[in-house]
């Protein structure tokens, strides 16, 4: 079997392989259509005479960075397609920052990282890295929500690839039951901070059979901002009550 390739006169970056084999007395010519650069053979995507298809598709991580200096500035990047986002923030500068995201493209709602330790936030007052969760968001940014001085330096890598999965708190001595880790994330608007404020640190506190009886949620200057407190009948939460 024999291939030869034609150029396709609708554009230089596409071209056309014709595969020619012999069959008998009979000379057969089947055509695939192939995406690729002319001056290599490696194809990103071929559909084939038979209708199947050949892809090579590999997933490109985004890397972005920029400076805010002032407040209600933005650094946003693209999370259609990916799984999670690393920041890193340096500079000297004196402000607070929101995580947020949206799936819609207009309406921005406040998201979490994990800032690189192990603390849940969503938003910092402090430089450092944090890790945040992005699949199935259109959008994820960054926000100047206050901004007293200085100039911060933030980069953002979105990717495709699998993220570590991280305890926002370190399990209590003893027999712990894995499958009661992480109830925070279960409670949404319950966990939402006050207006102006950034959750910083989560402090919890345990029964003595193992299961959490407080969580108390403050800011980085490690202000109370608000307590869940949780009930329980036979080993089960029935209540959980913000004050």
């Amino acid at each position: 079997m024999a291939e030869d390739y034609v150029g396709v006169t609708e554009g230089a970056d596409k071209k056309l392989r014709t595969i020619k084999d012999t069959i008998g007395a009979n000379e057969v010519h089947d055509e695939v259509i192939s995406i690729a650069d002319p001056t290599t053979i490696t194809q990103l995507l071929k559909v084939n005479a038979d209708g199947s298809t050949d892809a090579n598709v590999k997933f490109v991580d985004q890397l972005i960075n920029a400076d805010i200096d002032a407040i209600a500035e933005t650094i946003e990047i693209d999370a259609a397609g990916l799984g999670s986002c690393g920041i890193q923030i340096t500079g000297v500068w004196t402000g607070t920052f929101l995580f947020e995201g949206t799936v819609d493209g207009t309406n921005w709602i406040t998201a979490r990282a994990v800032q690189f330790g192990g603390t849940l936030v969503s938003g910092t007052q402090v430089g450092g890295l944090f890790f945040a969760q992005i699949g199935g968001l259109l959008k994820f940014r960054i926000r100047a929500l206050a901004w007293t001085a200085g100039t911060a330096t933030i980069y953002m890598e979105a990717t495709a690839a699998t993220n570590a999965v991280t305890l926002a708190n370190a399990l209590p001595t003893g027999t712990n039951t894995i499958g009661t880790v992480g109830v925070t994330d279960l409670l949404g608007g319950l966990c939402a901070p006050p207006t102006g404020t950034v959750i910083n640190e989560l402090d919890p506190t345990w029964n003595a059979d193992g299961t959490i009886a407080t969580i108390v949620y403050k800011d980085a200057a490690v202000v109370t901002l608000f307590t869940l407190t949780f009930s329980y009948t036979s080993g089960n939460i029935t209540k959980i009550l913000r004050s």
